[in-house]
């Protein structure tokens, strides 16, 4: 849902402990080498590394 507001910017800080946490849970759900494969190369990304 979009509001048509700008996001704001997100703390430093915040978005690290968001990418370690999102990134730490994909690897746990779907296997680190597919993660490392779906970030490094598009093409060679399965379906979907979705972590929610």
């Amino acid at each position: 849902m979009s509001l048509g507001v700008p996001t704001p910017p997100m703390p430093q800080k915040a978005a690290e402990t968001t990418i370690h946490l999102l990134g730490s849970h994909a690897a746990w759900r779907h296997g680190s080498l597919k993660v490392i494969r779906a970030l490094a190369r598009h093409e060679r990304a399965p379906t979907s590394i979705a972590v929610l």
